[in-house]
Parts: structure tokens; sequence; C-alpha cells
């Protein structure tokens, strides 16, 4: 229980920053975000997950390892032809390294669970146009 309590305090604690051309955005869970909602807008889509191949089941990899998994990751984004902006998740504690992450655009909170799953992600942050963003965990 402490574990797990303490994971949600990290995802908690994290901003989850996208590379957009308009400039940076910083995403947290739980506070609605005009920037994200004229990414949204821009992109004529309204749903959205921030995602990682990093560190499955929440288990450190070596960085290589992780840099692998995102690229296989990112791979399968430009296959299956979704739409995504780079980011990184970055805790506000200095004891967490941050995160090599996706924006994707325009998918379903169902859909993102499975390629979370996919990734072996213990959870995720998604969301929809003119809401707050949620911490989604996975089952």
């Amino acid at each position: 229980m402490v574990a797990s309590e303490n994971l949600e305090a990290a995802y908690l604690q994290t901003t989850y920053r996208v590379a957009d051309a308009s400039g940076p955005v910083g995403i947290r869970v739980g506070v609605r975000n005009a920037a994200l909602d004229r990414i949204l807008d821009r992109h004529r889509v309204s749903e959205w997950v921030f995602i990682t191949a990093s560190n499955p089941g929440s288990h450190a990899l070596p960085d290589q390892e992780n840099a692998c998994r995102n690229a296989g990751l990112e791979q399968m984004l430009r296959d299956q032809r979704r739409q995504y902006l780079h980011g990184n998740g970055v805790p506000d504690e200095s004891g967490w390294q941050a995160e090599r992450s996706f924006l994707v655009l325009g998918i379903t909170k169902r859909e993102a669970i499975a390629l979370a799953k996919r990734w072996h992600q213990r959870a995720i942050v998604c969301g929809t146009l003119e809401s707050a963003p949620e911490l989604v965990w996975i089952d």
C-alpha cells in the first residue's frame, strides 16, 4: 500500500511537458490547461493520452533500454498513423529522472489503456478537451 501511495504521489508531483510548435506546455493532473486545449483544437481532436514506454511496471531500466522501448512505441504510433508530440514527464523531486514520453492526440481512453498495457505501464495521464487531465491506473 505504501509503495502504491508513493507511486501515486510521484505521478501527481510530475509536470508532463510537451514540445509544441507554439512553445512548451506543462500538463498537471487535475489542472485544466488552456494551452493543451489549443493544441487539441489545432489538431481537430478532443481526446489525448500522455504515455511513455520507459520503466515498465514502474521498475527503473537503464537509459539505453528505455530509449529502445520508446523508439518502439514511437514506431508503433507512426505505423498506426497517430498524431503525437514529443514530451517528457518531469518530476518535481530531484530523486526521480525525467521520462521521455509522447502526447498522443485523438486517442480514446480505452485505446490509451490498451496501449499502456501493451507497454506494461502502471498508469497514464489522459483527458479530453476542456477538462482537467486525469491519472488512470492500468490493471
